[in-house]
């Protein structure tokens, strides 16, 4: 068996038309696609960052979390 087989079983079956459809495209074509669909990944990663006490202790008070969702709704609606 050669080195591209056994990539190519590696490859879920339901993600055979995508490889498919991107082996149709020009070499040029296939490096945007997958450039733009790292891009997008990344973008959708949750980007933490830590902070200091001090500006966690001046934002408290600025957020409510948690307590009752529909009586916030409620509320917002009978404010109109």
């Amino acid at each position: 068996m050669s080195a591209s087989e056994s990539a190519g079983n590696a490859v879920p079956e339901a993600l055979r038309p995508l490889v498919e459809q991107l082996a149709a495209l020009s070499s040029e074509q296939r490096t945007l696609v997958l450039h733009e669909a790292e891009k997008a990944a990344n973008d959708a990663k949750v980007r933490l960052r830590p902070i200091s006490w001090e500006s966690l202790k001046a934002a408290r008070g600025a957020v409510n979390l948690g307590g009752n969702a529909v009586e916030d709704c409620n509320a917002l609606y009978d404010e109109c």
